[in-house]
Formats: structure tokens, C-alpha cells, sequence
């Protein structure tokens, strides 16, 4: 993957993308490297994914640590904070290796002032709430299969050729539980069922696939 893949980039011009490369500070991690953690103030980059998955947590009410959202090559994550100057509202956690661009702040001066990519932020922001307004209608949902077959569609890979979706086997059973909001043992039982239904399977590197037409 290059800059120009990246959603955020599309549609400009060859100056953009020579001025965003010059910038850019493409680093690597192994997994389980934190980011940075939620209330942090003395962070202030955003962050491009190039390769690998990161995983957003937060702490509940009851003092629990919550994954709450994902992270895939060509997303981003850390942009609010540039953009409100407030703490960080979330954990970030590499759930595999990554390799990531930093953006640092002068840069990101630099990048929301050009037309097309606060065009493209926007759109992204915009399906952000979307997505998040569709978990908070499948969370109130009393059927726990509901609430984790909207998880694993959420948190996985869409196959479009396929009909399916598909989660990384580094997703344990635990991370889906803290995801969907129930017990590891829910999840195992509820897994059960849904292979029982032929709605899920596992490959042979125990990656979950899901079908989606079912």
C-alpha cells in the first residue's frame, strides 16, 4: 500500500501527494504495542495503518477495559485529538504487527486546510456515525446471537466476491466478548450454534468465516 491508496488521499494532486510523502514518518511495531492509552495529553500525532490490525478500547463504568472499535490497513486513528485538542478517548493496541505512518501535527495543519482530503474526512467521519448508530440499535437488541453476529460482521473483513466476512484468528474468544458486550462463554456456545447453522466456519488457520447470504 502507498499514500495514493489510501482513501483519505483520493482525488488530489501530484503536489499533495509529493508534500504527504516528504512527511509522513512510516514506522513498525510488534503486537500488543500501545499507541497511546485513553486520557493521554501529551501525544498529539494521528496515525495512518499501512499493514496489520489495531484494536480501540476504552474503560467502562465499572472500571472494565471495553474493545469498542477496529482498525484496518489505509484507516486511521488519533485524528479527534488534533482536531478538538482534547485528551485521548481511547486505547490503542496492535493486535498483530503493524507497520503505520505517523502523521505529526504540522503535517496535519498542512493536510486539513486542502479542500479534498476535509471532503474525504468528512465522508469518513459521516459512516463512522453510521456504523455507530447501527451498533446502538443491535445492542439493544435482547438476542445475544443478534448482538455478536453484528459484532463479527462489524470487526471482520468483507469478502464481496465470496459473500463472506472474515475475522483474523488473532481475535480471541475474549476480545469478541469484550467487542459484543458478553461472556467468553456466551461467545463459545453462541459460536457453537452458528456453525451448527452453517453461518460460520473456521479455515484451517482458524480464521472465522462468515456467510453472509445465510
Amino acid at each position: 500500500m502507498n499514500i495514493k491508496d489510501i482513501n483519505l488521499f483520493h482525488g488530489n494532486d501530484e503536489s499533495f501527494y509529493k508534500k504527504a510523502t516528504e512527511n509522513l514518518i512510516l514506522q513498525k511495531c510488534k503486537s500488543k504495542f500501545v499507541f497511546f492509552n485513553e486520557g493521554d495529553i501529551n501525544n498529539f500525532e494521528a496515525y495512518i495503518l499501512k499493514s496489520g490490525i489495531v484494536i480501540l478500547s476504552k474503560m467502562n463504568r465499572f472500571g472494565f477495559e471495553t474493545s469498542v472499535d477496529v482498525r484496518y490497513a489505509g484507516e486511521i486513528f488519533g485524528w479527534t485529538t488534533l482536531l478538538d485538542n482534547i485528551p485521548r478517548t481511547a486505547k490503542i493496541t496492535a493486535l498483530v504487527d503493524c507497520e503505520y505512518w505517523r502523521i505529526p501535527k504540522s503535517l496535519f495543519n498542512y493536510l486539513i486546510e486542502n479542500k479534498v482530503f476535509t471532503q474525504n474526512l468528512l465522508k469518513y467521519y459521516s459512516n463512522y456515525i453510521r456504523i455507530n448508530e447501527n451498533f446502538i440499535t443491535f445492542s439493544n437488541s435482547g438476542a445475544v446471537i443478534d448482538k455478536l453476529l453484528f459484532q463479527l460482521l462489524r470487526i471482520g473483513v468483507v469478502n464481496k466476491k465470496e459473500d463472506s466476512s472474515i475475522i483474523h484468528n488473532k481475535f480471541s474468544q475474549a476480545i469478541i466478548a469484550s467487542f459484543a458486550g458478553i461472556s467468553r462463554e456466551t461467545v463459545s456456545r453462541t459460536v457453537k450454534i452458528l456453525k451448527e447453522k452453517n453461518i460460520l466456519e473456521f479455515d484451517n488457520c482458524k480464521n472465522i468465516h462468515i456467510n453472509v447470504r445465510l
